[in-house]
């Protein structure tokens, strides 16, 4: 499961690093995948024999001014990029850099550059590393690292393992994203949101033990990620299998295991139930999941907007301010006017994309304060 968890970490733009012992196959595997004929560009970034300069590139005098000239790699990835395929970068043996690469890694993983040099925005990034403890100079991920990454173990199974060193080893059978997965962050962002409203202890955690600094922890920036890894899965349909092992490799096991059995258990009903309701919608019982499947409706609405999703979104809206959730209400307005309603103005659908007079004036305080009215 891993290996498909860190590809799917890795396609929506996160940084995948898959650890496990010597001779599983971790970088193997990527090397397989991650081919032209697939679309990709893949180069393998030696970071255990490189030094801070290898990141930056060479550098000379100009008129008085220090100049840099962009490393091989910014030149190839771009090259790769105007073909038309998708770069991929490779961190070998992650965990044998120095304190002094991890650090110009930051920048590396974090801007997507070399020094002054960008890299191509479509850049892929994944890792590979032994334990610390057998790796050849090892050194724990430093929590700025750590928590950037998504950690997962690599895959293990004796049997292929067998059957691959004497028939050879098939390449991965991975599936690629959709082309609309990005459609699929709202909702995964509102199930982040919806857990640190009620847990609003976890949102921002830093690990105070030196033993677990170097792991997933929950912080802004974890969360961030995770939620973005889960756009990925839920676009696949996958969420449900692996929701669990991604929750964990971004956020911990802890905290990873507490969000999922939280979102199984809001036992919210589809936006095409709460379309059916229309006026007759009746809120949950709680704020959060209030706010979960109002916010989880609207997301449909965004990635199936018709006249008849858009017109019963704006009643179910008004039914539930007029019960009490008003705050939950409104702040769907701004996503329903702004990413549905604008796009439909001025176009011969206009007609069929009306606010109603009655959505305004229960809303017109917050559109008004948003800026939307």
């Amino acid at each position: 499961m891993s290996d498909i968890c860190a590809h799917v970490a890795g396609m929506t733009g996160n940084v995948a690093i898959v650890e496990g012992f010597p001779g599983v196959a971790k970088s193997a595997k990527q090397v397989a995948f991650y081919t032209e004929a697939r679309g990709f560009w893949q180069h393998t970034l030696p970071v255990t024999s490189l030094i801070p300069e290898d990141f930056i590139g060479l550098q000379f005098p100009v008129d008085g001014m220090v100049k840099t000239l962009a490393p091989q790699l910014v030149t190839d990835a771009w090259a790769a990029h105007n073909r038309g395929l998708i770069p991929v970068i490779l961190l070998d043996e992650f965990k044998s850099c120095s304190a002094m690469v991890f650090a110009v890694c930051l920048r590396l993983l974090q801007e997507r550059s070399m020094g002054p040099h960008k890299l191509p925005p479509t850049t892929l990034f994944f890792g590979t590393c032994n334990p610390a403890d057998i790796a050849a100079n090892g050194n724990e991920f430093p929590m700025p690292i750590a928590n950037r990454v998504g950690h997962f173990s690599c895959d293990v199974d004796l049997g292929a393992w067998q059957q691959g060193i004497m028939n050879g080893f098939p390449d991965p059978e991975w599936p690629m994203l959709p082309d609309n997965w990005g459609t699929f962050k709202r909702e995964s962002i509102l199930q982040v949101v919806a857990y640190t409203r009620a847990r609003p202890e976890q949102a921002n955690m830093p690990p105070t033990k030196a033993a677990e600094q170097s792991g997933p922890y929950p912080s802004f920036r974890s969360f961030t990620n995770l939620a973005t890894a889960n756009a990925g899965l839920i676009s696949l349909g996958m969420f449900e299998d692996y929701g669990h092992e991604m929750a964990q490799a971004f956020v911990g096991q802890a905290v990873g295991g507490e969000f999922m059995t939280y979102i199984t258990n809001l036992d919210l009903r589809s936006p095409q139930e709460c379309w059916n309701l229309g006026s007759n919608y009746t809120i949950p019982s709680t704020g959060d999941r209030q706010y979960a499947e109002l916010n989880s409706m609207t997301a449909a609405l965004v990635r199936d907007i018709t006249p008849k999703n858009f017109a019963d979104t704006w009643a179910v809206i008004e039914a539930a301010a007029k019960q009490g959730a008003s705050a939950e209400a409104a702040g769907c307005c701004p996503v329903v006017i702004k990413e549905v309603y604008a796009k439909k103005t001025r176009t011969p659908e206009e007609k069929d994309y009306k606010i109603p007079k009655s959505a305004l004036k229960t809303f017109a305080p917050i559109l008004k304060e948003s800026g939307i009215i």
